[in-house]
């Protein structure tokens, strides 16, 4: 439990070629991107990658970001 007092951190492991590069990336960029406000390049960047990922899952454009509707 991260309320205990012999809590100190999680410590993610990458243990495969993709996530050891997407771990690279991610402390290459460094940025809590929490919000648009607190991070606005972090967040585009986020709702890019979101609308690829769906695009290469097949999902329908009601549900991407870049359709001008709700989605994303």
């Amino acid at each position: 439990h991260w309320h205990s007092p012999r809590f100190h951190a999680y410590f993610p492991t990458a243990n495969s070629y993709p996530a050891i590069v997407a771990d690279m990336l991610s402390d290459a960029i460094a940025c809590i991107g929490f919000s648009w406000i607190a991070s606005p390049a972090c967040t585009e960047l986020e709702v890019v990658m979101l609308d690829w990922m769906g695009k290469l899952i097949g999902l329908p454009k009601e549900f991407l970001a870049c359709s001008g509707g709700k989605g994303g």
